[in-house]
């Protein structure tokens, strides 16, 4: 009696630890894929929520990398040499055909043209912005484009009102220099934008050339003359700060940032930014497109690239149908779309676009309304060459050994010509 007793007690109990063990059981059942992508906290906090719903709903577990822009390329850098990129990695078009033509990235196209991976709520333009040649390498999240922050309060108290879509750059000049005369000292009524590629490409644009194409720099030494000139004019009349104040504020978030204190009026960053910028100030914002330049008949030149964020697998990933898998989910599953609520720009799904614009904040219909008014003119960023990072590096380098004062304006340009030259051959 006491042995059936006994061996019945073994049998119920062995079958409970079953029961208990399912749950860890299907849990590890997933395999575990890599993610990466940038971002500040709240960023990381939203991809957070959203991992862990896709581990809930898959079983597969999402070991997370994350971190700010500058360190995140650092970082990808750093896993190519070694052959380790994250499975899923968020791109961008500055840095698509580079990672591209290294062959690091997989090629999506047999994926989509099986309809494994459904895009067919893409608009071509959108779908063609992932495309290196006739191969795509990256699915958009959301798409945006860079734009003139500015403190509306600061604009109300100097008096100015200016069309912000058809502003010229001699009007951001003047725009600035009537700040200036309301503006308190140890404020400035810009930031020094002229080591930021998104507006050194947009201006270089304008003129009918490029920052960079795929057979290296697109433009030459007068214009960057002209344009490294400009902004040295604007620092000798105290329009931007000066250089270790600018330091001071590089990579902060954007609760610290000049724009958000009041240290500055006027930042050129990417539009998609704008409502952390406007969640961080108390004080009211809005949004322009980057200063138009006017041809010879007087008409203006727009010159916008389209940016934002997209996932990318890694050539080499073990687990390609997985990573197809959470592309799938991230850009068309509707209850994503409503929690993503745009964080990159409007979505590249369109039906999730026009879903989540019924609830959008006034920071976000500002964003969208620069975005409308820009689509007929903005175009993906060229082709740059492999060595595309280092042009760019140098760029700013060379920029800085001119703002402290090491170099002339002639001296910087020529040393940055010279770098390329170098770096190029």
């Amino acid at each position: 009696m006491f042995k059936e007793l006994f061996g019945k007690r073994i049998v119920a109990l062995f079958v409970l630890l079953m029961m208990l063990s399912v749950p860890v059981i299907q849990a590890q059942d997933g395999p575990t894929i890599r993610l990466g992508w940038w971002g500040n906290e709240p960023r990381h906090e939203l991809y957070a929520e959203l991992s862990d719903m896709y581990e809930e709903l898959t079983g597969v577990t999402l070991e997370r990398e994350f971190n700010a822009w500058s360190p995140y390329w650092e970082l990808l850098s750093t896993q190519v040499a070694a052959g380790n990129l994250p499975d899923i990695l968020h791109m961008h078009p500055t840095f698509v055909n580079e990672y591209a033509g290294r062959g690091q990235l997989l090629d999506l196209t047999p994926y989509v043209e099986s309809g494994q991976l459904d895009l067919s709520s893409f608009p071509e333009g959108t779908l063609d912005s992932g495309k290196v040649g006739d191969q795509i390498f990256m699915v958009a999240l959301g798409t945006s484009s860079p734009g003139t922050h500015y403190n509306a309060q600061f604009m109300e108290e100097a008096g100015i009102e200016f069309d912000p879509f058809t502003w010229t750059w001699e009007d951001y000049v003047e725009i600035a220099s009537q700040l200036r005369e309301t503006m308190p000292e140890g404020t400035w009524p810009a930031a020094d934008d002229g080591s930021a590629d998104q507006a050194l490409e947009t201006f270089m644009r304008q003129q009918g050339k490029d920052f960079m194409d795929a057979d290296g720099i697109a433009f030459d030494r007068e214009d960057l003359l002209e344009y490294w000139g400009m902004w040295e004019d604007m620092r000798a009349n105290n329009l931007i700060p000066p250089p270790d104040i600018t330091q001071e504020y590089a990579n902060v978030g954007h609760a610290d940032s000049m724009l958000a204190n009041g240290v500055v009026a006027m930042d050129i960053l990417s539009g998609n930014q704008h409502k952390l910028f406007q969640a961080a100030t108390d004080y009211p914002l809005g949004l322009a497109v980057i200063p138009r330049t006017l041809n010879e008949d007087g008409e203006l030149q727009h010159g916008d690239v389209i940016g934002g964020a997209y996932l990318s697998c890694a050539a080499n990933t073990e687990y390609v149908d997985e990573c197809i898998d959470y592309i799938n989910w991230m850009v068309n599953d509707e209850e994503v779309a409503v929690i993503y609520n745009g964080e990159h720009g409007p979505p590249g799904n369109a039906e999730n676009a026009v879903l989540i614009a019924e609830n959008m904040d006034e920071a976000d219909q500002r964003m969208f309304a620069m975005q409308d008014y820009i689509a007929p003119y903005a175009s993906l960023r060229s082709q740059r060459p492999e060595w595309g990072t280092e042009a760019g590096d140098a760029y700013i380098r060379f920029y800085q050994e001119l703002t402290f004062g090491n170099m002339t304006l002639e001296e910087a340009v020529d040393a940055f010509f010279e770098e390329i030259d170098f770096i190029s051959s």
